[in-house]
């Protein structure tokens, strides 16, 4: 885990401004600058992008707030928490920020639904715009990928394609995890509200008590619960669901709850650009060309070929998913045209010999090991057995003096 050397240091990666005002006796938080993933529910323990299958029953939604969903046995801990803290402020507690009563105003964000208005927005700025420009280069499905090809080659890192590469991006919450819960709306003066919420005299035993019943609090946010999947008090929610006991990990949380998104990539940019092309070869059916006869200048024009799926298998979709998926990712190092065939080859072999899912397994662990998102030395994704000291314990610290707010 990374530390900071020096203010010098600290402050020209922009991490004193964050750290400054929360107190030491507060509980560990969740803090994806410098302790954790800011990947944290997006990814495995072995850096797979995935993401919730929202239509397993995995999701609850919260009694006082039934229009919001979480994770099921998440949303148990938290009504737990909830009834604690109504007893506390009935025995006498102070409300901590003010809050009667701990509400959600959002959580559970849908991913599949975000990634196709994602596809919406790419599929309109290719249609309206893109290859209009470049309208007279395009008169063969081959012809049209060869042009989307420009603009993923020049676009592909801030506009993904692939599900898997998208889900990645920062465009996507954590909140599609389903593992977070936020207690209040926020505008543009978070840095406010943040300020006052750490400083006031409850704020580390509110901590606490999240920790308690299995939550950090989110030190950039702390109106934002986050679920700790290995602390032993939210495993003891999960077990009835299904998880395997195992503090100190993740678990089976992903493989009881998740879909590996790259085994969605090759159907999703098929379907996608096949798509698109059908759309826009019917919309704009003829490409004007230039012919010269008898000194003169002449405009004709010609009809666009008309789509051939037989024609396109899966070689060549895998080629395709390939080269996509190299100009989405920041990588460590250039891929050579090289090394490019020979990852096609190698995925060509383990579909042959084992079928698709292998294949893509092939390509997704070959462009995960090159990935610049999974190498920064502040990135800390759950593993199967972290140490005693790991941050993905719960590790309570003692507060100094009484508080109302020591429900311990």
């Amino acid at each position: 885990m990374s530390k900071i050397d020096t203010p010098k240091n600290a402050y020209s990666s922009g991490l004193i401004e964050k750290h400054l005002g929360y107190p030491d006796d507060a509980a560990i938080p969740f803090d994806s600058t410098y302790q954790h993933s800011p990947l944290y529910g997006k990814v495995d323990r072995n850096g797979n992008s995935c993401y919730l299958m929202s239509d397993e029953g995995s999701l609850d939604n919260f009694k006082d707030a039934s229009t919001f969903f979480a994770v099921n046995f998440v949303v148990r801990a938290f009504e737990d928490f909830r009834k604690s803290y109504r007893t506390a402020l009935i025995d006498g507690a102070l409300p901590f920020n003010g809050w009667q009563n701990l509400t959600p105003t959002s959580a559970w964000v849908d991913f599949e639904n975000m990634y196709a208005d994602s596809l919406e927005d790419i599929r309109t700025a290719l249609v309206q715009n893109y290859l209009k420009e470049h309208s007279d280069d395009i008169h063969t499905f081959d012809d049209f990928m060869n042009v989307c090809f420009k603009f993923i080659n020049t676009h592909g890192n801030q506009f993904p394609i692939t599900r898997s590469s998208y889900l990645l991006s920062s465009a996507v919450p954590r909140s599609v995890s389903g593992l977070e819960i936020s207690l209040k709306d926020v505008g543009e003066e978070r840095d406010i509200v943040r300020e006052k919420m750490v400083s006031e005299d409850n704020f580390a035993s509110y901590t606490h008590k999240a920790a308690s019943y299995g939550f950090w609090v989110d030190r950039d946010s702390p109106w934002v619960l986050v679920a700790n999947l290995a602390s032993h008090r939210m495993q003891e929610y999960s077990v009835r669901s299904g998880i395997i006991w195992n503090p100190g990990s993740a678990s089976n949380f992903h493989e009881k709850y998740c879909m590996k998104a790259h085994l969605n990539d090759m159907d999703d940019i098929r379907a996608f650009f096949m798509g698109v092309y059908r759309e826009y070869s019917t919309n704009f059916p003829f490409v004007m060309k230039t012919k010269f006869c008898g000194g003169t200048t002449k405009l004709r024009s010609i009809t666009r070929e008309p789509l051939v799926e037989e024609r396109y298998d899966v070689q060549y979709w895998m080629d395709v998913l390939i080269k996509i998926k190299l100009a989405e990712t920041k990588l460590i190092n250039v891929v050579s045209e090289r090394q490019l065939s020979r990852l096609t080859r190698k995925a060509m072999l383990a579909y042959r010999l084992y079928g698709l899912e292998r294949a893509l397994n092939v390509v997704n662990s070959a462009i995960k090991k090159q990935n610049t998102a999974f190498f920064s030395p502040d990135v800390v994704i759950p593993l199967d057995k972290p140490t005693k000291k790991s941050v993905y314990y719960n590790q309570v610290k003692p507060i100094s003096g009484k508080s109302l707010y020591d429900w311990m």
